[in-house]
């Protein structure tokens, strides 16, 4: 048995008998082989292996029209990516080409294939090819000199069967179980958004009088509400585009006294994000752009429903031009209210689908924002509603947050299981499915 460095969690296991530990450079070689002009453009994930890049469900970028330079892959190759040192590496089971970026490797024991390629996607492999290739977070490629240094564990090939059938068998149950559970998830959210939309549309009470909106998509509201554009409950230039042009291009990032707010800050609810400020003079000079607490902030670009909330003690700051400022009129509208109708239910979803520049606008302005419809009750009962809904969504995020913790659960239970296997500590006859006929009854 070779000697293996201790830094390796697979090698302080020991391994069971008959188990060896070798070189990768004596299990794997390095290949490069061009394209032939024919082959399919392919692409490495870490959820696939390698797949066709047709198949994906996503478009790819390809700059290079050439790929003359291109490597070939050949179905049983292994492919070092851009992202192995997160995810490991993947397997082929196509003919195709890769980008030059990448490394192939060829296996000298192809009946060990499916073996490797359980242990190559192990926590113990990831760390070792971690420790071995400094600096690849900073975009340092796995070179094959990185990988071949490493001792890899190698099972009797009948142990390797047994080994990857087991972990395709159980990992597939536990995927099988995650898949149900993400779509609970999914119906619970689905769920909640349509809770949300009852309420800011018909209220809570179900015996209140209702009246035809006058709009086909709504339907009937309750009869003391009124339905009004956005434009119509804020303050005079209460929805306000940030600034375009110069002035924006002369903020500095030593931290002044004024903060710019923009997109990050909106998309992630973080206002300390980001260190573009400016000066005391350019923020006096632009009242019309300022921030204050609970006003509504809106990217400009994606979706409507990305918005944040100032929040109290926020400090003297700025809109960008890719935000948006809504600043309500507070004796006619609850700032809570009007952010749950215009973002976490389905009225902007509608609104946004009839709107002639299609579900998804790319550079969403004040006049859209402006001339969105909502339903309004009286001050006291947005605030009365808000109580009551608060109670009912917290109960969604709570079971909603069980069973997210229930799919963490089973992604690191996944996780640990292919671990064990790959590095001996499963007594293989464990793995081996019983399977005796039951007693007749």
């Amino acid at each position: 048995m070779n000697a293996v460095s201790p830094a390796f969690p697979w090698a302080t296991v020991g391994g069971p008998n008959g188990w060896q530990n070798l070189n990768a450079r004596r299990l794997f070689k390095e290949v490069v082989v061009r394209s032939h002009g024919d082959e399919p453009l392919a692409s490495a994930t870490q959820e696939r292996g390698i797949v066709a890049r047709d198949d994906l469900d996503i478009q790819v970028w390809n700059p290079e029209s050439d790929t003359s330079n291109y490597k070939r892959i050949e179905p049983g190759q292994f492919v070092i990516s851009l992202r192995s040192f997160q995810g490991g590496f993947e397997i082929s089971r196509i003919t195709g080409i890769l980008s030059p970026a990448y490394t192939t490797l060829h296996p000298l024991r192809p009946d060990l294939n499916e073996f490797y390629r359980w242990f190559f996607k192990s926590v113990p492999f990831i760390s070792a090819v971690n420790s071995v290739a400094s600096g690849i977070r900073q975009g340092k490629a796995i070179k094959f000199e990185d990988f071949a240094s490493l001792s890899l564990p190698v099972p009797p090939s009948k142990d390797a069967g047994i080994i990857s059938a087991y972990l395709d068998r159980e990992t597939g149950r536990i995927d099988a179980l995650v898949e149900r559970l993400e779509r609970l998830i999914a119906l619970l959210t689905e769920k909640r958004q349509a809770v949300i939309s009852e309420a800011v549309t018909k209220g809570l009470n179900p015996d209140a009088p209702m009246k035809d909106s006058g709009i086909d998509w709504l339907g009937e509201v309750p009869a003391h509400w009124e339905v009004k554009r956005l434009k119509h409950i804020v303050v005079p230039k209460g929805v306000q585009i940030g600034p375009f042009g110069q002035f924006l291009r002369e903020h500095t990032v030593d931290a002044s006294t004024t903060k710019l707010i923009g997109q990050e800050n909106v998309l992630s609810n973080d206002f300390a994000k980001g260190d573009r400020w400016i000066n005391d003079d350019q923020y006096e000079g632009v009242p019309r752009y300022w921030v204050v607490e609970g006003d509504i902030l809106f990217t400009r670009k994606g979706s409507i429903g990305k918005c944040s909330v100032v929040p109290p003690m926020m400090g003297r700051a700025i809109i960008d031009s890719d935000t948006i400022r809504v600043r309500l009129d507070e004796t006619i509208a609850a700032t809570a209210f009007v952010r749950l109708a215009l973002t976490q239910s389905t009225m902007s979803e509608v609104q946004t689908r009839l709107n002639a520049r299609g579900a998804i606008l790319s550079g969403v302005n004040s006049e859209t924002l402006g001339n969105m419809v909502l339903c309004l009750p009286p001050l006291a009962e947005q605030v009365d509603l808000m109580t009551e809904l608060n109670s009912q969504l917290q109960e969604f995020a709570s079971a909603i947050g069980r069973v997210e913790k229930m799919i963490t659960a089973s992604k690191e239970r996944r996780s640990a299981l292919i671990s064990a296997a790959v590095t001996g500590q499963i007594p293989v006859a464990e793995m081996i499915p019983d399977t005796q006929p039951e007693d007749a009854a």
